[in-house]
């Protein structure tokens, strides 16, 4: 059984000024992804921030790249995030970033759509990210 991770790395985003300080905002994201931290015994080492328009591409997206860079510098640790739809817009995005974080023995968690790779119900295959995209209804492809 694979242990929790003990470290993790938060990406939170908004896309409009409104987002930043209303709704789902910068501030109201940190909040729940240091929650989930707390909870789950998890050290939060970083947490990295987009905010303004034309950041839904995750190529378009500096800090998740780099949120990218520090999650897969050990295995271990989880990139946290409170929804795919903060992390990434399109499925390939998604599938790209759950690869990526896979291959290095990284683990992503999404707090809505119950994603968390930390958990071996989180690992299989048939409760993917593209699936639990669909689920929620964002498994658009821009």
């Amino acid at each position: 059984m694979k242990p929790r991770p003990t470290r993790a790395v938060g990406d939170v985003r908004v896309s409009t000024e409104g987002q930043a300080t209303e709704g789902f905002s910068l501030e109201a994201q940190k909040d729940r992804v240091q929650a989930w931290c707390e909870a789950n015994g998890s050290d939060l080492i970083t947490l990295r921030m987009d905010a303004g328009p034309s950041r839904k591409r995750a190529d378009n997206r500096p800090s998740l790249r780099t949120a990218l860079c520090e999650a897969c510098a050990e295995p271990g640790v989880a990139l946290v995030v409170c929804s795919l739809s903060r992390l990434v817009r399109s499925v390939r995005d998604t599938l790209e970033v759950a690869g990526r974080l896979e291959g290095a023995g990284a683990d992503l968690v999404s707090l809505p759509e119950r994603i968390d790779t930390t958990t071996a119900s989180g690992r299989r295959p048939e409760i993917g990210p593209a699936d639990a995209m669909s689920r929620a209804g964002t498994g658009s492809s821009s």
